[in-house]
């Protein structure tokens, strides 16, 4: 710890007799994840460094780089105020570490999770839901420059993402329409990378699975699955009740997907179509951290066969 707390001091502390504190957060994903430090300054929080647990640190290497291009592309918008400066990548007595700012805010899970009750929990679910589908949508618009309708390009990520082999129908479909893009993705929007402060987004977080090439409809599929998940668990409820079943929860789903839908002109029957590429990446993300796929195999066997059933409860809401 020594040379990263040196680091600190000579680099992010302007007065040389301010104290410095830390605290160590165990980070995630174990041998391929990181450590997660916040220094601190006179009491006050100044910086977050990662510190790799692999001696590459090759997944710190691409959120810097993400970061950087991020910084980029959003310098003209207000969202570069939910993006984490990137200071620097260094390694430091062989361990590579990531600084950047520190962002205000409660975790996305936290934010829900931390509720006693479970109508305090649904609320805050609501909230959450809300926020951050308007800021994937004003990620998305801001971005537009980059998003991409071609359809060579589309099946190309579309035979990646399923590892070869025939397209099933849905993808050949997402390919064929033109409202249909790929956009700067986030690639893991879950709700413990979103913080939220005053009923707001504050910032997203770690950017390490970032492409300018991504699937913009599974981040928001993305969101609305782990929050369901938090609700109700990884099981056959949570399928139904965010879904197929009318309740405050599932009401601000099929809102936020009819959101999305109008301002990117996409045909709600398209959309619900094509749904099944969120489970697809999820499966692929589930093999990459060695995770059991089951839960998303089963969404996604659900998301297909029910496509009528989820097509007419979204119909009730939208009139």
């Amino acid at each position: 710890m020594n040379p990263i707390i040196e680091y600190v001091r000579k680099n992010f502390i302007p007065q040389k007799d301010s104290n410095l504190e830390y605290i160590v957060y165990s980070g995630s994903r174990g041998e391929k994840g990181f450590i997660k430090l916040i220094f601190y300054s006179n009491g006050h929080p100044i910086l977050v460094g990662k510190v790799a647990r692999d001696k590459a640190g090759i997944g710190l290497k691409n959120e810097y780089s993400s970061l950087k291009i991020l910084q980029k592309i959003l310098k003209n918008s207000n969202l570069i105020k939910t993006i984490e400066t990137p200071f620097s990548f260094i390694n430091l007595d062989n361990n590579f570490v990531l600084f950047k700012d520190y962002k205000e805010g409660i975790r996305g899970d936290k934010y829900i999770s931390n509720n006693k009750f479970n109508r305090q929990r649904m609320k805050k679910a609501l909230i959450l839901l809300h926020a951050s589908t308007d800021w994937l949508i004003k990620f998305l618009t801001e971005t537009r420059e980059y998003h991409i309708n071609s359809k060579e390009e589309k099946t190309k990520l579309a035979y990646e993402l399923i590892n070869g082999g025939n397209l099933p129908l849905y993808l050949k479909y997402w390919v064929d329409r033109d409202k249909f893009f790929l956009a700067p993705s986030h690639g893991d929007l879950t709700l413990s990378n979103i913080l939220m402060k005053d009923l707001e987004v504050s910032c997203v977080l770690d950017f390490e699975n970032f492409t300018l090439k991504g699937f913009p409809l599974a981040d928001l599929i993305g969101i609305i699955v782990d929050a369901g998940a938090i609700l109700y668990g990884t099981n056959q409820q949570m399928i139904n009740n965010t879904f197929f079943e009318l309740n405050p929860f599932s009401q601000e789903v099929y809102r936020c997907i009819l959101k999305f839908c109008e301002v990117f002109r996409i045909d709600i029957k398209d959309f619900i179509r094509v749904m099944p590429i969120y489970t697809d990446r999820a499966i692929s993300i589930c093999a990459k951290w060695n995770m059991n796929p089951d839960f998303h195999i089963k969404l996604k066997y659900e998301l297909i066969k029910r496509y009528d059933e989820l097509l007419r409860t979204i119909k009730m809401i939208h009139r």
